[in-house]
């Protein structure tokens, strides 16, 4: 072979080598381009997934350097990663507080130290100057022989607010707990307490462990434990009809607890059902108050009503006895004008014993007729004068002030006093105590007799009370009882009703019209007075008409 021939082989062995050379450096580009490509994926990938994120990733180095801060840590900081790393100090922007800037350097350090993840809470400052409060976990990622930092910062701001305002509520939850009067329980149905309030071992001296283990009829006295269980036996009667009763219903009932000591104290018990979803009853809330001082009060009072109610009858007795006594001299002389017929009628039958028969009956009879007058005088006046307790019942007004006048009758003639009467026998009873208001009416015609001492009229009316005469009109009958007297003063007129208040001076106690109006006002009807000097003075009297009439 000669040297052409082989110089020749020997390119041709070059270029096909070269050839191979070629071949493989195009099979590695085309490795490296599909690297490329699925590097370009990735990143394309990894960008997707940051900006989905609803956290702030941020992935920097020891100076601060951002290499990664996704859309998320933008929209929290306000700021962006090319406002982050032009920024001369970054982190006291973010961090304003010195203490949260102090903790994110020194979780730097940490970090640094201990390779070891870290969580934090801090207060970070946006760009537009709002707070905020972050979680911020850290953990280091080695790359290269340097540390790179990569950091998730979390918004709570809205769970510290919730946190704050859970915090609050449950502050005054316990305060109020604490320090309520009242003792909040619940139990299940089968009266086994699940719950107290703290207060339980203030009002009954247990501890909330020792008050759960009571039973109920530890906790209540016989005729209260009877009373509760009574209730709940209703209630629940009353649940198998549900669909016909008010789930919010409630029961209030007084009790007599015991303390752990063995005293008792009274406690107003207020319960109701618990109720699932479905409204079936799963339980009992209660609230008891202790009532103890509320129970003592009410039997003070009650003992206080009783002697103000003692010592107004007796008022009203002493009242009534003054209005006898004054009264005694016409009754007197009312009596003993029928004795005198009976003792001429006696004084005949004897004188005319053997006379005829028809003159000794007519004798016999007049004397029956002054013996039964002389009776009903008596009789009145003892009713009159009798203590009696008010006794409501339906009467005709116009009855028992007739009734009065009959008493009262003599001393107005013996004061040349002209009785003028206008009164309805048909008007609607109404509600009085008949004694009561002829005592009253007594008090009032003595009043007006006294009142003209040279004699005058003395008018009695009776009427269906008209709008004019007073308010709710259809529910009241007026009585008037007018005189033409000398007239009360207009200055004493609000004084006409104090008790003691008087212009007779030793003759009068002051008590009449203070007693008739006490009268009037317990059968719930009303008096009023109108008087001029010289031209007399009426009063109106407004009793209640009875239901049904």
């Amino acid at each position: 072979m000669d040297d052409r021939e082989r110089i020749q082989n020997e390119l041709l062995e070059e270029i096909n080598s070269l050839k191979r050379s070629i071949d493989g450096l195009e099979k590695i580009g085309s490795q490296y381009m599909k690297v490329d490509e699925k590097l370009e994926e990735s990143e394309s990938r990894l960008s997707r997934v940051l900006e989905a994120i609803q956290e702030g990733i941020t992935f920097s180095d020891e100076k601060g350097n951002f290499y990664i801060y996704n859309p998320a840590m933008e929209q929290l900081t306000g700021y962006t990663m090319e406002e982050a790393n032009a920024a001369a100090d970054f982190i006291t922007l973010l961090y304003p507080d010195p203490q949260d800037r102090d903790n994110a350097l020194k979780g730097v350090e940490e970090l640094l130290a201990t390779k070891k993840s870290r969580e934090i809470e801090a207060m970070i400052c946006t760009k537009a100057g709002e707070l905020k409060n972050v979680l911020i976990y850290s953990s280091i990622v080695p790359y290269e022989q340097a540390n790179l930092f990569l950091s998730v910062y979390r918004d709570i701001t809205e769970r510290k607010k919730t946190e704050q305002i859970l915090k609050i509520k449950e502050q005054r939850y316990r305060l109020v707990a604490k320090n309520i009067s009242d003792v909040v329980w619940t139990m299940d149905l089968n009266l086994h307490f699940q719950f107290f309030s703290p207060s339980v071992e203030r009002i009954l001296g247990y501890t909330y462990e020792e008050a759960l283990t009571l039973r109920l009829d530890q906790l209540l006295m016989p005729d209260s434990y009877a009373l509760a269980l009574r209730t709940v036996v209703e209630e629940m009667s009353l649940e198998e009809k549900r669909e016909q009763q008010d789930p919010y219903r409630s029961r209030t009932l007084q009790l007599e607890e015991i303390r752990k000591d063995g005293s008792t104290h009274w406690a107003e018990v207020n319960a109701s059902f618990l109720r699932d979803a479905d409204g079936r009853a799963t339980g009992i809330l209660g609230v008891s108050r202790d009532i103890t001082e509320r129970k003592k009060t009410e039997i003070e009072l009650r003992q206080a009503y009783d002697k103000l109610k003692n010592a107004q009858a007796q008022l009203i007795q002493a009242e009534k006895m003054e209005a006898v006594g004054t009264m005694a001299s016409g009754v007197a002389h009312e009596v003993k004008n029928p004795l005198a017929i009976i003792l001429q009628c006696i004084n005949f039958l004897e004188s005319k014993y053997s006379g005829p028969r028809k003159n000794i009956q007519e004798v016999i009879n007049m004397a029956k007729e002054n013996i039964s007058r002389a009776d009903r005088i008596i009789r009145a006046l003892i009713d009159f004068s009798r203590l009696t307790e008010l006794e409501i019942k339906k009467d005709n007004i116009s009855s028992i002030l007739e009734n009065s006048l009959n008493l009262i009758g003599p001393e107005a003639k013996q004061e040349n006093i002209e009785i003028v009467k206008d009164l309805n026998p048909k008007l609607p009873l109404v509600l009085a105590d008949k004694m009561k208001m002829e005592q009253v009416f007594i008090n009032i015609i003595l009043n007006a007799i006294q009142a003209m001492p040279a004699g005058g009229k003395l008018y009695l009316r009776s009427y269906r009370a008209t709008e004019a005469s007073c308010k709710d009109y259809n529910q009241y009958v007026i009585v008037e009882i007018e005189d033409t007297g000398n007239g009360i003063p207009e200055s004493n007129l609000d004084k006409i009703f104090d008790p003691f208040f008087t212009t007779k001076g030793a003759k009068g106690s002051g008590l009449g019209l203070a007693v008739s109006r006490s009268i009037i006002e317990m059968l719930e009807g009303f008096i009023n007075i109108k008087s001029r000097v010289n031209h007399g003075t009426k009063i109106t009297i407004g009793l209640k008409v009875a239901k049904g009439e």
